[in-house]
Order: C-alpha cells, then sequence, then structure tokens
C-alpha cells in the first residue's frame, strides 16, 4: 500500500480526511483504493494497493463537480473493477467526493454493486458531513472526538455482523434490542406490515411498563408519517392526553429501495429520559438502512415472501424444533400463463398477476406455521410442517382453485391465473434442501406438461437420489 497523498496546501477542514479513510478502509475490505476529492475537483487524500496514485481527476468525478450531482456516479474500470464517487453534500451542493476503486463480479450489476457501497459507507459519508457543516459554521462539535469514533466502531461492529448472518430470519429481532440500548430508550419496533412483520422490544435497563400500549396507539400515526413524507419523525414534546402520558419518539422509515417505505423503526422514551438529538438520529437512519438491507436480502420486496437463502434457514428452524419423525412436505408452485399474460397484457399485468398469486400462500389456505418463498420469476416454494403428501395435495388443490377465480386485465382481455404444482414428501433423513427442491420442480414441470392447473406428488422422495419421471403420480 502506497503512501498518503497530502497536498501542501491541505487546510485544517481536510487534516480530518485521514481518520476516514483509515475508516473507510475497514468499512469497505475489498477497496483497491480510497481517495477524497475537495469541492473544486482536488485531490487531498489517498491511498490504496494499486502501484500508483492517481495523477489526474477521474471522469466520474470530474461528472459530479461541474454539474453539481448529488447522486453517487459508478464506472466499470475493467472486468473485475469498478469506481465509485460519492458525493459529500451540503446545503444542495456537493463539497467533497468520495471516491472508491473496488473489486467486483464480472458478472454482478453495476448499479447494484454502486448500491452496496454507497450502503456500506453511509456511516462514514453522514459523519463526514456532519464535521464538514460544523467546520463550515465554525461552531464547536456535537460530540467529542472518543464518542464519534465510539458511534463508528458500533455502527461497524454491526454492520459486519449483520453482513455474516444476513441470511438468518432472526437477524433483525437480534438487531433490534441493541439498537434500543445504544439509543438509551425504553421500547423500540420493527414494523413493516406488507411482510406481516412486527418486532418489539422493551429494554431490561430502562423500565417503562407504558410504553408498549403507546406504541399500539401511535403504530398507525408513526407508519402513516414515514410513509407520506419518507422522512424521520423526532418528537421529544408530546405532552399528556387522550389517557396517554407524555413520551419522546424517533420514528425513521424503512427503504430498502429509494423512494418506496416500505415500513417504519420507532424508537421511544420516558418523558423523563433525555431527548433524541442529532446524534441518536444519525444512528437510528444507518441502523433503518441496516433493517432495509436485512429485509432486502430475505423477502422479495414485490411479494412478501421470503427469499430462498432465508426460506432454506427459516426451514431448518422450524424442522428443528419439531418432533423427529413428523410428516413434513415441499411444495413447488408455478404459473402456467405468465409468458402469455406478459405478451398481451403487459409487463405490468405480470407484475400484478405475481402479486395474485403470492397473495394465495396465506391463511386460511396454508396454515400459521407454513413457510413460504418466491424463488424467482413465477416460481414460488410452501414448506408444510405436519403435512404428509396426502395433506399437502389437499392443500395444493385449494390454491390451484382459489388461482383459477383470480384474473387478471379487463374485459375481453382479461386472462384467469392457473397454477401447477409439485409434491414431495420429506423424511427425517433429509439434510439440505437443494435435492427435495429440484425433484418438487421436476414433479410441477410434470404437471404443466399435462395441460397445467394440476397437482403432481412424487411418491417416495429421498436426499440422495432423483427418481425417473414415472415415479410422479400426477392427479
Amino acid at each position: 500500500m502506497d503512501a498518503r497523498v497530502r497536498p501542501k496546501s491541505m487546510g485544517p477542514s481536510r487534516e480530518i480526511y485521514s481518520s476516514y479513510g483509515d475508516l473507510a478502509d475497514r468499512l469497505l475490505p475489498a477497496a483497491r483504493r480510497i481517495s477524497f476529492y475537495g469541492g473544486g475537483g482536488e485531490l487531498v487524500w489517498t491511498h490504496g494497493a494499486d502501484k500508483a496514485a492517481p495523477t489526474h481527476v477521474p471522469s466520474i468525478v470530474r461528472a459530479i463537480i461541474p454539474d453539481g450531482a448529488l447522486e453517487p456516479q459508478v464506472s466499470r474500470l475493467s472486468e473485475s473493477l469498478i469506481a465509485v464517487a460519492i458525493p459529500i453534500v451540503l446545503n444542495s451542493k456537493p463539497v467533497s467526493i468520495l471516491l472508491v476503486n473496488t473489486l467486483c463480479d464480472k458478472a454482478a450489476s453495476d448499479r447494484r454493486l454502486m448500491r452496496e457501497i454507497v450502503g456500506a459507507a453511509a456511516p462514514l459519508v453522514d459523519c463526514l458531513c456532519r464535521e464538514l457543516g460544523q467546520q463550515a459554521r465554525k461552531a464547536p462539535p456535537s460530540a467529542t472526538l472518543s464518542e464519534r469514533t465510539e458511534e463508528l466502531a458500533w455502527l461497524f461492529a454491526l454492520t459486519e455482523n449483520l453482513h455474516a448472518n444476513s441470511s438468518d430470519p432472526r437477524a433483525i429481532s437480534q438487531l433490534l434490542g441493541p439498537a434500543v440500548e445504544r439509543m438509551r430508550g425504553c421500547f423500540g419496533a420493527v414494523v413493516v406490515p406488507d411482510h406481516g412483520l412486527e418486532l418489539t422490544y422493551s429494554s431490561m435497563v430502562r423500565i417503562d411498563m407504558q410504553s408498549a400500549g403507546i406504541f399500539e396507539r401511535c403504530r398507525p400515526y408513526f407508519l402513516n408519517f414515514v410513509q407520506r413524507r419518507k422522512q424521520p419523525l423526532i418528537a421529544n414534546k408530546v405532552s399528556a392526553g387522550n389517557n396517554m402520558p407524555p413520551f419522546k419518539a424517533l420514528v425513521l422509515p424503512i427503504e430498502p429501495r429509494k423512494g418506496k417505505v416500505i415500513g417504519c423503526l420507532v424508537f421511544l422514551k420516558n418523558a423523563s429520559l433525555p431527548g433524541f438529538g442529532r446524534r441518536q438520529l444519525f444512528l437510528g437512519r444507518h441502523i433503518g438502512h441496516q433493517v432495509g438491507a436485512l429485509l432486502e436480502s430475505q423477502y422479495d420486496l414485490s411479494t412478501g415472501l421470503l427469499t430462498r437463502n432465508a426460506f432454506e434457514q427459516d426451514v431448518q428452524i422450524v424442522a428443528n424444533a419439531g418432533p423427529a419423525g413428523a410428516s413434513r412436505s415441499l411444495l413447488y408452485f408455478d404459473s402456467d400463463r405468465l409468458h402469455a399474460i406478459n405478451d398481451v397484457l403487459g409487463f405490468s399485468n405480470g407484475d400484478e398477476a405475481i402479486v395474485r398469486i403470492a397473495d394465495l400462500f396465506r391463511a386460511p389456505a396454508l396454515p400459521h406455521d407454513a413457510v413460504t418463498s418466491r424463488i424467482g420469476g413465477d416460481s414460488f416454494l410452501v414448506y408444510l410442517p405436519k403435512h404428509d403428501a396426502e395433506q399437502a395435495y389437499t392443500r395444493a388443490l385449494q390454491i390451484l382453485k382459489s388461482a383459477g377465480e383470480c384474473a387478471v386485465g379487463a374485459g375481453e382481455t382479461s386472462v384467469a391465473l392457473s397454477l401447477s404444482c409439485g409434491v414431495v414428501r420429506l423424511y427425517s433423513a433429509v439434510a439440505g434442501l437443494g435435492g427435495p427442491i429440484a425433484i418438487a420442480q421436476m414433479a410441477c414441470a410434470s404437471a404443466k406438461e399435462r395441460g397445467g392447473n394440476r397437482v403432481a406428488i412424487y411418491l417416495d422422495a429421498d436426499s440422495s437420489t432423483i427418481r425417473r419421471r414415472h415415479d410422479i403420480f400426477e392427479v
């Protein structure tokens, strides 16, 4: 790694870049070079594994400076290297640019990689923006260096832990407790209605028996606020009224994709405790970002169903909690007419069809302990504990009947939905789901070949073999 570049003309405000550059190294371990450019495009700090420091201003930095662009920019430098420029914005103007050259998979989407890098660097960018703003106003810092370093270290440790456990369905609940305690709050909640997700945590240090009741009464207002305004709510002066005690609240939108708020993150304090300030807002925003990233990795945001990785994790948890030798079944559903809907009615109706199909995999059609997943396109998985193949067939038949009663489009151009399903019984010896999913998919394909809108049961599946097509019994 080459020496840091620090131009002789660096002023006091530029000295902060070296500490933030060292932090960027930890937040972005795949980075080959990290650089900071000033508001005029001048290089103020850089280091990395490349042999030589940059001698010119990269084109994506030049694209930000003259035009005043406020959004991150991405450029592919080679098959395995991309550059991402993140503007540091004050008063609607970029005053600095963080440039990250990082290794990547040549087949990965540049836009997706950019979102990942921007998300990982977000705590650093926000803290640097706040510090530059304080220096511009010549105001005293809102926190000491040790406090700021402690916050960033906590966020870094949190991010590392979540990345290591991103497919664990319990990761969000394991995040909420530490977040509430770090906020020095009494109560916290994560609410995502479309996913049927509501998690709560009550502090064991700052006990307040009334916080849960306050949350229940205010939840609709909190959700409505973040969904309509798409911004955080800080309420430090909520007075008593309507049989409700005074309290303090910090509510943040959960927004995995820009412009789409799917839920809220709530922190509550007793009125006697210190209010929520800029530091708590800073931490809360990034905790909300991490919740959004977890939801995006665990849930299909279009339908609210689990992704395949999260599905397999959840199935293992449910299976391990059940009695040994209990009947269990895996169902693979596939749409029979999605291509026709897309061709005749357009992709917007195709998207509506996917959502309508996903809605079929809910109570009462499925029991409360069923695990459901959209594994891509128009394919879905359902795990049914305590169901043998015949019981699973009955459930699948009801879902196929309900699908036939649904249609997308209007008038003479409307198209009724149709599904095919493959059913496999799971045995205690099944250690993983890769084989059973392939068998269920094969059974579903056989049902589709016979005209669709039917269920095919694989009679005798195990974890070590996929039998020939004549072992499939179609009904």
